[in-house]
């Protein structure tokens, strides 16, 4: 956040009688369960949210394919991503509770609950909700973006769908839903990330293409594929620049060519290294 600090989401494996909480539990299941811990700008730990405190293992989605409340091995919350919400709070994506959770940083308590068994929230235009969500982001103007992985939708389809909350009146108005063309289902996995120019960037998973960046008006400014060969769970876009070498411009502007006029500029170059520079185009 502004002040430094950071969010880390941890798993951790406990040891429950699931028989005392569904009829024909594991008496000694193993709880696939989740952490979140605070760190200062020091990383000094501030504390040590533990999910299990929270929440009630039936919260899960029992439709989910990923959900056996009977199993040997109980995956029942499968928290997958978190963001800063505010000074004092932030959101934590639940995939196997179709729910993104608003959390106190000062208490632990349960702020809000969007989306699965406990929602509290009317969605004033959007029956489709979404399923199995993954990286929840905050936007500038307080609107949430969640990327829909669809897992349970008919069909089961991706997208990114944007939010307005209205916390008080506990509304959560759709603002926009982004397919992509042609439609893609993203099993797991997946995100999105907001940039500074006001494009989004958002990637597929395991799906071709590999990420897709969008304009503003939901124009594909850029895409690349590299499913054929390799898979990333998180892909991100920043301003790179190299040290080796410094020129007096980072663009230069024609502005439109008109195919047959070669405009000459000049443009100097800085050699950082103490090695042969050789320019090749």
């Amino acid at each position: 956040d502004d002040q430094g600090h950071k969010l880390l989401l941890g798993s951790i494996n406990r040891s429950v009688d699931m028989s005392a909480i569904v009829q024909g539990g594991d008496s000694n299941a193993t709880v696939k369960d989740m952490v979140v811990q605070e760190l200062d700008s020091n990383n000094t730990l501030l504390y040590t949210w533990k999910a299990w405190e929270h929440y009630s293992i039936t919260d899960a989605n029992e439709a989910s394919p990923y959900v056996n409340l009977t199993a040997s091995t109980v995956d029942y919350l499968h928290a997958n991503s978190l963001t800063f919400d505010t000074d004092t709070s932030f959101l934590l994506s639940c995939r196997h509770f179709d729910e993104i959770t608003k959390i106190d940083r000062r208490t632990g308590d349960l702020i809000w609950r969007l989306g699965g068994k406990n929602n509290q929230f009317t969605f004033t235009n959007d029956t489709l909700r979404f399923s199995h969500p993954h990286t929840i982001r905050t936007m500038e103007n307080g609107n949430i973006l969640i990327f829909d992985n669809g897992n349970l939708h008919n069909p089961a389809l991706t997208s990114v769908v944007e939010y307005n909350l209205n916390e008080l009146n506990k509304t959560a108005t759709l603002v926009r839903r982004i397919y992509h063309k042609p439609l893609i289902f993203v099993n797991h996995g997946g995100g999105e990330q907001i940039l500074p120019n006001g494009n989004l960037l958002v990637y597929w998973g395991e799906e071709s293409p590999s990420l897709t960046e969008y304009n503003p008006d939901g124009s594909v400014s850029f895409e690349m594929d590299f499913s054929s060969h390799s898979f990333s769970n998180r892909i991100a876009k920043s301003s790179w620049k190299q040290k080796v070498f410094l020129t007096n411009t980072d663009t230069i502007n024609y502005g439109m060519w008109d195919g047959y006029t070669v405009s000459p500029y000049l443009l100097s170059l800085h050699n950082n290294t103490d090695s042969i520079l050789k320019i090749t185009s």
